[in-house]
């Protein structure tokens, strides 16, 4: 089974219209098309973990601590940090290359770095 994504809201939305234009293929949900504003961190984790997507996001500060703070075995999809100043490609390439390197069970309730090549 392939990854299927969901965009935090502080994620670039350019690099999110990218995926979408240069790889179709790859289950890529926009933060606005389901995150409200102000929703919190521990919301949105669950929220993705309802639908089975991992999250995207550029919070590298405060996501690991949310994800850590809820129950283990909460069955979460896991989460990519990627660095915000990261260019647009190398965010489009990196989540094209963990799309396939990466199964839900590699990710489910941890963190990872997105792959840079």
């Amino acid at each position: 089974m392939r990854l299927r994504f969901q965009a935090d809201a502080d994620f670039n939305n350019t690099a999110v219209r990218a995926i979408h234009r240069r790889w179709a293929c790859v289950d890529l949900q926009a933060a606005q098309e389901v995150v409200a504003d102000r929703v919190s961190d521990q919301e949105v984790l669950i929220l993705t973990a309802s639908e089975d997507r991992v999250l995207l996001t550029h919070d590298v500060s405060t996501m690991p601590d949310e994800l850590g703070a809820l129950h283990p075995r909460s069955g979460l999809a896991g989460v990519i940090l990627v660095p915000q100043e990261w260019p647009i490609g190398l965010i489009v390439q990196g989540v094209y290359l963990a799309w396939p390197q990466w199964t839900p069970e590699d990710l489910r309730n941890s963190i990872r770095w997105l792959p840079d090549r």
